[in-house]
């Protein structure tokens, strides 16, 4: 009489039908696993590619817009460049002949009553600023301004710099200057209006889209970038079609301005910015499942064709 229990033939023949089930098994549920691993990460991916391009979209869209009321009206763009293919200000300032794919500077005029002239000469042995009255100011002191805002100073020869108000005393308000040594003299009568300026500076050491107002806030905005690039699109040379403008365009002149804020006139034709961002996995051991992801925006500030 047989005695219970299995054979050893028995045994392993039950133990390899365990082992092809098992692997059957794994092999069906591994691909899913992957796929839970992998689908949060790319549209985290995606949306940081988006959140990047948003950013960089909603301020270059308001690039030029200018004093909007009173005898001063008018767009920054009629004598002073919107977007400049540079870091600007005075923490690592590019120099006015530098150009390059990964940074942008806009100026912009926000919505404020704070739009007049200067009451006496602003330079760099007197960085101080005082105000004429006008219509637009009302009664508000020193029109409006406030410390902690930056204004642009600019004249009738083209020539702008931008300062950050540090303190107010009574109606002068004392400056900083956005960059190294004030390079220019700024006579009584010159237009003075609070102004934002905003650099977008990509960062690829760091995979990092940083943003910086031109005085001391150098922030980061995104991470986990893989590419950030500018290009410019303006008119002609006789002002018909729109073209895509090299960099070397605005590095050979000729030149408005001094200091670190003088610039090449052919900025004045820009009217389109196109933006591309690309974004990677912020997990490196995903990368190679999880594919860069770009976004690319052209984008047509309402203000750069005004009066043009």
């Amino acid at each position: 009489m047989r005695s219970a229990g299995f054979s050893l033939v028995e045994t392993l023949v039950a133990l390899v039908l365990t082992l092809m089930v098992t692997g059957t098994a794994m092999a069906l549920v591994m691909p899913a696993s992957r796929v839970s691993q992998t689908q949060p990460e790319v549209m985290d991916v995606q949306q940081r590619a988006r959140v990047a391009a948003e950013s960089i979209a909603r301020d270059v869209a308001s690039a030029g817009a200018g004093i909007y009321a009173g005898p001063l009206r008018g767009v920054l763009t009629g004598s002073t460049p919107a977007v400049l293919p540079r870091r600007l200000g005075a923490q690592s300032g590019d120099g006015p002949d530098v150009a390059r794919r990964s940074a942008i500077t806009v100026l912009s005029v926000p919505a404020t009553a704070s739009q007049t002239t200067t009451a006496a000469t602003i330079s760099s042995g007197a960085l101080a600023l005082s105000v004429n009255a006008a219509p637009i100011c009302g009664a508000a002191a020193l029109c409006g301004l406030l410390a902690g805002q930056d204004v642009i100073v600019k004249d009738a020869t083209g020539h702008f710099d931008i300062f950050r108000i540090t303190r107010i005393a009574g109606a002068v308000a004392t400056l900083r200057h956005h960059g190294q040594d004030l390079a220019w003299s700024y006579p009584a009568g010159s237009t003075v209006s609070q102004v934002i300026s905003r650099t977008y500076d990509f960062d690829a050491a760091a995979r990092q889209l940083r943003q910086y107002d031109g005085d001391q806030s150098d922030q980061p905005a995104v991470d986990h970038l893989a590419a950030v690039s500018f290009s410019y699109w303006g008119t002609g040379v006789l002002g018909s079609g729109l073209a895509e403008l090299p960099l070397s365009t605005f590095t050979d002149g000729p030149w408005i301005g001094v200091g670190t804020t003088r610039f090449d006139t052919d900025l004045l034709r820009v009217r389109v910015i196109r933006v591309v961002v690309s974004s990677e996995s912020a997990v490196a051991a995903l990368r190679s499942r999880v594919p860069a992801f770009p976004v690319l925006r052209d984008i047509s500030p309402r203000s750069l064709s005004v009066g043009r």
